[in-house]
């Protein structure tokens, strides 16, 4: 089935019923009807101001693929200080997964961020299932040592950044409550080789 990145303007309602789908899934996937996480979305009023805020950003850029009619995936990228530019959100429905829809989305967000001059792409997941070495322990005691042994120990986000070429550049502790810490990764923008795949791109 066709897959087409789509940045066209579109009402909306059409666009937040769209994108409320994926994160309806996240719910459904988390065992938590009210929200994608307790901590990032807590409501269907923060999941709705996050989409809209998104797109009507003026510097960054928010693309939704498509797969055939329906939305499968997002991704909002914005610049933040000097020449970095921040992933946020990323969100592949779970129905898409492990067809490399996000791989595709962030080739997408480089070559935006190369066109404008970005030298670091950076990105940033927090932890608060106790996926990842870093979660649940005391990172002040040697912060330094826990990223040096950092490791996945179940099913985390970060795996996907690591394999797209992120490195973990840094950990936040305690960013969203005791010992739920915020990993933050980064990749340079002048080591980054593009693919070369053909995408649409609907104005």
């Amino acid at each position: 089935m066709e897959k087409t990145i789509w940045r066209k303007r579109w009402k909306t309602s059409e666009l937040l019923i769209s994108i409320l789908k994926i994160l309806g899934a996240f719910s459904r996937r988390l065992s938590s009807p009210q929200s994608i996480s307790k901590i990032w979305l807590p409501s269907l009023d923060d999941a709705i101001e996050e989409v809209q805020d998104s797109f009507e950003t003026e510097d960054g850029i928010s693309r939704v693929l498509m797969v055939g009619d329906r939305v499968a995936a997002w991704i909002g990228a914005a610049p933040t200080f000097g020449k970095i530019i921040e992933i946020h959100p990323l969100l592949v429905h779970p129905a898409y997964e492990q067809q490399r829809l996000g791989r595709r989305l962030v080739t997408h967000v480089i070559a935006w961020a190369q066109q404008r001059g970005a030298l670091t792409l950076s990105v940033s997941t927090s932890d608060e299932t106790q996926a990842t070495s870093l979660s649940g322990v005391d990172l002040y005691e040697n912060i330094g040592d826990a990223i040096a042994n950092f490791h996945i120990v179940k099913s985390h986000p970060v795996g996907f950044w690591l394999k797209m070429g992120f490195s973990i550049i840094g950990v936040l502790p305690d960013v969203d409550g005791i010992g739920i810490p915020s990993i933050m990764l980064a990749q340079s923008l002048l080591e980054f080789r593009q693919q070369n795949k053909q995408e649409r791109i609907f104005v």
